[in-house]
């Protein structure tokens, strides 16, 4: 048997949820290398080697197009300690590092354990001081289920902190306990406290959960309390969910609050998600960006509500930049015409100095189509957008601003992003954008990441094994959601708000103009939505950003110096439990900082620290890794 090929390349790490590393074939150097991953002998998942790493060119080893990460969420409650082994899908060989058990960072063990690792002293001066600072303060918890109660109730005793009474369903056994009492139809007009932690799940309390809800309860404005909560699988893995800040739209879409909430006594009673809704309209909700309580696994989610608003009337303007590349500007036009249906629309094409005969030839050929638009001089996307949009933007009630690299799937998507942008509260909206395997390119922009921002669930696989819609973590990938920003590669806005806001920053030509733009409409009190309905391919070339062309230190340095107030504060959107380097929506490794309540109003949620005009200097140095979010 004639021995295996090389494999070059290191296993970095292994979780149940991602395997991550580089890979490449020394003897044929431009064959992108597919790694498999394998548990038990058998393949799982498996990804090509074909990311650029950085680190990998500057050590001289090929052209850098050599990382890869591979999902593992589809198995992740079945794959705790499974050793998992990463090859060459072509050869056999085995990458370095690998076989490696699938494991849990460390700051998931801490937070199981810590409450049995605790020194008995330490615990109870804890409680001593829990005790004494919530002393006179009380929390009404209303059961719904009477099967979950003896659970609920061996955790309520457990509280370090807080005085609690325990409502139950009629018909509930009742322990021989004065502050259990039954409730009736309504719950809440007989609680004696005046926060209601409502439980409709099997719940198990954190230990610390009383301390934490009223603390966050001594601020008057809220009336609805959110948390993170932690799901656990039959096969006895745990998995914290940390999320973001209450947004109406997202919870609308995915209405999961974990089988717990809390809301202020002193309103009428309603079913908890109604209860939500209702009390965001006219209160700001908190969300406690801890772990509060667990909850068993429920079976597999459906794909999120698809939430349908009135159809807008009006034009649109779609504008769309190319230079040359008519092999991709073709694909974009058919499938926006074959999937437009009845929406009007004015598409300009912005050609920048094309000068390939074929791309030459199809302007010309779709000139009685759409606009063609000249464009000369150096690569500024904030500019060229900002013409088009001046010059052919009359009449036009909505902006697209879509790259040409880009392709629709589905007829009426137009329609629906229409529908969503044209809301008054609405600041822009984006769309989930997928590379040719349906892995993700883009599933909003994380404020934060790296130090700057970057694209969100980044080559997640948006498709379950059998084919139908992966709701990704926290049912993000199918949900219509509030996010801080979204992508220029897709997004429709309003003139008016465009107008408003004063268009693209023409000081960031090339990275960060959709971010920037998109922070300067939520100043202005606009809502930016990433809407998990609305799916077209985005083709982009990871092979252009290893020739450097997606370096842009000056755009980086203006946007993180403008922003570095939100960038500090951190994205409302995104858990400050979460990853901000590596891989996002992951746990930190460390330890899980948790932080203060994050405050949604009806109005929009909270945003620390004010936005600057689109024409601020810079006043400090960028960080030293950076990401584009276009």
């Amino acid at each position: 048997m004639p021995p295996t090929p090389p494999l070059q390349g290191f296993t970095e790490a292994i979780t149940r949820h991602t395997a991550r590393g580089w890979a490449r074939d020394p003897a044929h150097p431009t064959r992108r290398v597919l790694v498999q991953a394998l548990a038990h002998g058998r393949v799982i998942a498996q990804a090509p080697a074909d990311l650029f790493r950085g680190d990998v060119h500057d050590a001289g080893l090929g052209d850098g197009n050599c990382g890869f990460v591979i999902d593992l969420s589809p198995d992740a409650a079945t794959l705790g300690g499974v050793a998992i082994t990463l090859r060459d899908a072509a050869t056999g060989a085995i990458l370095q590092g690998s076989p490696t058990p699938a494991a849990d960072p460390p700051s998931l063990a801490r937070f199981l354990t810590r409450w049995t690792t605790l020194p008995a002293a330490t615990l109870a001066r804890l409680r001593r001081m829990m005790r004494h600072r919530t002393r006179g303060h009380g929390v009404s918890v209303i059961a719904h289920n009477p099967s979950a109660v003896p659970a609920l109730l061996t955790s309520l005793k457990a509280q370090l902190a807080g005085t609690w009474e325990l409502l139950v369903p009629p018909g509930t056994t009742m322990p021989q306990d004065r502050r259990i009492r039954m409730h009736g139809a309504d719950p809440l007009a007989t609680a004696r406290h005046p926060i209601a932690l409502i439980v409709t799940g099997d719940v198990t309390l954190e230990r610390d959960a009383l301390w934490h809800l009223l603390r966050a309860a001594a601020d008057p404005r809220p009336a609805v309390f959110l948390w993170d909560f932690a799901r656990l699988h039959p096969t006895g893995a745990v998995d914290l969910l940390c999320r973001p800040a209450f947004s109406p739209d997202g919870f609308r879409s995915h209405p999961d609050h974990g089988g717990a909430c809390a809301v202020r006594t002193s309103t009428p009673w309603s079913n908890p998600t109604d209860l939500i809704l209702r009390l965001s309209e006219r209160h700001p909700v908190a969300h406690i960006p801890r772990v509060l309580h667990r909850t068993p696994d429920p079976p597999p989610a459906p794909a999120s509500i698809q939430l349908a608003y009135p159809a807008a009337e009006g034009r649109t303007l779609v504008v769309i930049p190319t230079r040359n590349q008519a092999a991709l500007l073709r694909p974009c036009l058919d499938s926006l015409f074959r999937t437009r249906q009845d929406t009007p629309l004015d598409i300009v094409v912005i050609d920048h100095q094309s000068d390939e005969p074929a791309t030459r030839a199809y302007l010309r050929q779709i000139a009685g189509l759409v606009t063609i638009m000249p464009y000369a001089g150096e690569f500024n996307f904030a500019s060229m957008n900002n013409q088009a949009v001046a010059r052919h933007g009359a009449g036009a009630e909505t902006l697209l601003f879509l790259n040409n690299d880009t392709e629709a799937i589905t007829p009426g998507w137009l329609a629906r992003l229409r529908s969503l942008a044209i809301r008054a509260d609405v600041g822009a909206v984006g769309a989930l954008l997928l590379y040719d395997d349906r892995r993700v390119q883009h599933a909003g922009v994380v404020l934060g990441y790296d130090g700057s921002a970057t694209h969100a669930h980044t080559l997640v696989h948006a498709d379950r094994p059998d084919g139908t819609r992966a709701p990704g973590y926290d049912g993000q990938l199918t949900a219509l959601r509030e996010v801080s920003a979204v992508t220029a590669a897709c997004m429709m806005t309003r003139h008016d708000a465009f107008t408003r806001a004063g268009g693209f920053d023409e000081a960031l030509p090339i990275g960060f103009n959709d971010t920037d733009l998109c922070l300067r409409l939520r100043a202005l009190g606009y809502r930016i939505l990433q809407d998990g309905q609305t799916v077209l391919y985005h083709l982009e070339s990871r092979t252009r950003r290893s020739a450097g062309q997606w370096l842009h230190p000056a755009d980086t340095a203006l946007f993180c110096a403008r922003h570095a107030e939100l960038i500090r504060a951190g994205d409302p959107f995104y858990n400050p439990n979460l990853r901000l380097d590596v891989q996002d929506h992951e746990l930190r490794p460390d330890c899980l900082p948790g932080g203060a309540p994050r405050l949604s109003f009806p109005g929009g949620p909270t945003t620390a620290g004010a936005v600057p005009t689109a024409r601020s200097t810079p006043t400090s140095k960028p960080p030293r890794r950076r990401k584009s979010s276009g």
